[in-house]
């Protein structure tokens, strides 16, 4: 899949997705009506080279009362993409590609509950929007050795 981000096209191929864990909790009354808030976290862990494996986790739940209203997806998706490409565009584009699928499932899961489809809203994320914190380990000796 290709994600354009200052008008240059990266390559992020996702290999495999798979959901992690779901969990999905609806004590709604029948005519009860709530409101959803949305939490998002996305994190990548590097394999060396140009791949990595990707975590996402979506919550919704309701705003008033999550214990009667909670679905948790936590998707994992493997990646490749170009050598080089820094991070931080690698971050945004494989989020890109993995959210459609970690979306679907969402709407998915709710809508076989018996309830309307949870529609995950899109998120915009952009370069500026990453965190990026590098790991690195120890040297046997007790230095640090350098990030990659």
């Amino acid at each position: 899949m290709g994600v354009n981000m200052d008008k240059k096209e990266y390559k992020i191929e996702i290999k495999a997705v798979r959901a992690d864990e779901i969990s999905f909790v609806n004590r709604i009354e029948p005519g009860e009506t709530i409101q959803l808030g949305f939490k998002y976290s996305y994190n990548i862990l590097y394999s060396g080279g140009n791949s990595g494996r990707a975590e996402m986790t979506l919550t919704a739940e309701s705003k008033t009362s999550p214990d009667k209203f909670r679905l948790k997806v936590i998707e994992s998706g493997i990646f490749t993409c170009p050598e080089g490409l820094p991070r931080e565009q690698v971050h945004v584009a494989s989020f890109k590609a993995l959210f459609p699928y970690a979306k679907a499932l969402a709407a998915m899961v709710s809508a076989a509950s018996g309830v309307p489809a949870v529609m995950i809203p899109e998120i915009e994320l952009d370069a500026q929007d990453v965190m990026r914190i590098d790991f690195k380990p120890p040297k046997p000796d007790g230095g640090e050795t350098p990030a990659d």
